[in-house]
């Protein structure tokens, strides 16, 4: 009996591996096998599970600078502020260096949580000392600052090693449900990468069918009194405070790029207890504008074209005269609009 059941066990295992060499092999000759080469270098950039003195970041942002000697401007922000299919001088980080006539310095880097902000500010602040800082955050900041979050998220999740702050520790993770095995797979297999980005878009799908939910729908359904949401601004403010700490007496901004909520609404507030002047309703001016006739957004819907960038440059540029006025600082050198070239068509 026990003889009857061992070989047809056998010949089901002895398939599985089969298959997995076979499609290895098979892989490492198609042009899959460019796409994962691309993936295993930024893996390695990483710092190994735990540790996060080889890289602090998770993985490598851009930095920008824009020249200027009366004062300097430093700002922090993730894709919106990297500008994904932006140039450089369209971006609303150089339309607000030109408005506010001053030297501009920023990182930011596609997916960044507010953990990695910070240590990208610690990277500013060692080369220089700015007149005014700004953070640019975004409603999935919270998802991306807590493991416990982004493991449930199909949407928000960068599926790369990221710092996390647990316990007053900060430490890398890889935020996926299976751990460390996924990334293990992914260095030294071709086959195991394609098969888990495949795994990622099937669910995906059955997100979108229905089938699955991902924890930005528990998010909007739990509202801001869900434990796990409320664990999530925690933690968030706990960076923001260690920001505060970095940045000193420096006057410090922070705007929320888009509008979703309750994300954004939690973020503003911990922000104003943390101590920072909250730059409000930037998102809600760029959806208002999106006409026919004007178009702020890339085809995503989500990121800033160059007539979005543009006009949000406008916009923090006014609100941080206003409040440099009421703070009564003189944070950057032209506290008067400024005109600006035309806009590119």
């Amino acid at each position: 009996m026990l003889r009857r059941a061992v070989i047809p066990t056998s010949i089901v295992i002895a398939s599985i591996l089969f298959c997995l060499i076979a499609g290895e092999m098979v892989s490492r000759w198609l042009p899959m096998s460019k796409q994962h080469a691309v993936v295993l270098a930024k893996l390695s950039e990483q710092a190994d599970h735990g540790s996060i003195d080889a890289s602090p970041l998770g993985w490598k942002g851009i930095e920008r600078t824009v020249d200027g000697v009366a004062s300097r401007l430093l700002i922090v922000g993730d894709s919106f502020t990297e500008g994904v299919g932006v140039r450089d001088e369209a971006l609303y980080t150089s339309q607000l260096a030109l408005e506010l006539q001053t030297g501009l310095s920023s990182y930011a880097g596609r997916g960044y949580g507010t953990l990695q902000e910070l240590f990208a500010l610690r990277k500013l602040l060692s080369q220089s000392r700015p007149n005014l800082v700004i953070i640019q955050a975004c409603s999935n900041d919270l998802i991306n600052n807590s493991l416990e979050l982004e493991q449930r998220s199909y949407f928000q999740n960068a599926f790369q090693f990221r710092p996390y702050l647990e316990m007053n520790q900060v430490l890398l993770h890889y935020p996926s449900p299976f751990g460390g095995l996924r990334p293990l797979v992914e260095r030294h297999s071709v086959f195991g990468w394609y098969l888990f980005s495949k795994l990622d878009l099937f669910a995906v799908n059955l997100v979108r069918a229905g089938w699955l939910t991902s924890v930005e729908a528990e998010i909007y359904r739990n509202g801001a009194d869900w434990p796990p949401f409320n664990r999530a601004v925690l933690t968030t403010e706990q960076i923001l405070r260690r920001m505060k700490d970095e940045i000193g007496d420096i006057p410090t901004f922070i705007f929320v790029a888009d509008d979703v909520e309750p994300n954004r609404q939690a973020i503003e507030a911990a922000a104003i207890r943390v101590g920072f002047v909250v730059l409000a309703g930037v998102a809600d001016q760029v959806r208002k504008s999106d006409t026919p006739g004007f178009r702020p957004y890339l085809p995503d819907k989500v990121h800033w074209s160059e007539r979005g960038h543009a006009l949000v440059g406008k916009i923090l540029a006014e609100q941080i005269r206003t409040e440099c006025r009421r703070l009564q600082t003189k944070c950057v050198p032209n506290l008067n609009p400024t005109r600006l070239p035309p806009e590119m068509p």
